[in-house]
């Protein structure tokens, strides 16, 4: 397996990159994994805001569909961050499992890596936005 593809580095560089907004504006770090994420997912990352310009506006929830796999991050209404990951069979949600943030970007990591080996475009992106 190439270096860029390893979920570890992967994962490495998420937390690295996207963990410092974390640690000081919540809405930083949302709106710095969004843009890391979006050109690599296309349609497969939703992203739900609240307020009155919603295209604008905080960013209340994300979603990444990975067929077998639904990743969501979502800000509560004590403005904590609650991570959950669903697994998905034909379409079915099968079982929810929340998360620590840390734990949730090991695991978007992982399915974002075997995600690239299959395609191709998603890979190119990753790279350009991450390594």
């Amino acid at each position: 397996m190439q270096e860029e593809s390893d979920p570890g580095v992967l994962a490495a560089s998420l937390a690295a990159g996207l963990g410092r907004g974390l640690a000081g504006d919540r809405e930083m770090f949302l709106s710095l994994l969004v843009e890391a994420l979006q050109p690599a997912l296309g349609e497969r990352l939703r992203v739900q805001r609240s307020g009155w310009l919603r295209r604008d506006g905080p960013i209340r929830r994300l979603e990444i569909d990975l067929d077998t796999q639904r990743f969501a991050l979502e800000v509560g209404k004590a403005g904590a961050l609650t991570a959950t990951l669903q697994r998905v069979v034909r379409g079915i949600a099968l079982k929810t499992e929340s998360m620590t943030v840390e734990a949730w970007l090991q695991a978007i990591a992982t399915a974002l890596a075997e995600y690239a080996r299959t395609h191709q475009e998603a890979l190119d992106a990753l790279k350009r936005r991450v390594w």
